[in-house]
């Protein structure tokens, strides 16, 4: 049985901040949230000092790379959901 892993890295926009402790309240509440949500590890990593804009990865675990490729479109469609004043500007996937 194999496994697979896969990692989404989003590239966010945040045009309502208007300073990195509104960043990174939000930010953190997000992460937190997704951590929570499911079996998903997830962290800031890139963009650390803008105010509007955030670079996330998220990493999940499975046997099935369907099931991977569709837990990864499962937490863009949270993130939409949960954080609407956030936007995602790119999403990359990948699968190991």
């Amino acid at each position: 049985m194999g496994t697979t892993i896969g990692i989404a890295t989003m590239n966010l926009w945040l045009p309502a901040v208007h300073s990195l402790k509104d960043k990174r309240r939000i930010m953190k509440s997000l992460l937190t949230r997704l951590r929570d949500s499911g079996n998903y590890a997830a962290a800031e990593v890139d963009d650390h000092e803008l105010w509007q804009s955030a670079t996330i990865a998220i990493v999940t675990i499975s046997a099935s790379g369907a099931q991977v490729q569709k837990q990864l479109a499962s937490v863009e469609k949270w993130l939409t959901r949960n954080y609407p004043q956030v936007q995602i500007t790119q999403t990359r996937h990948e699968l190991l």
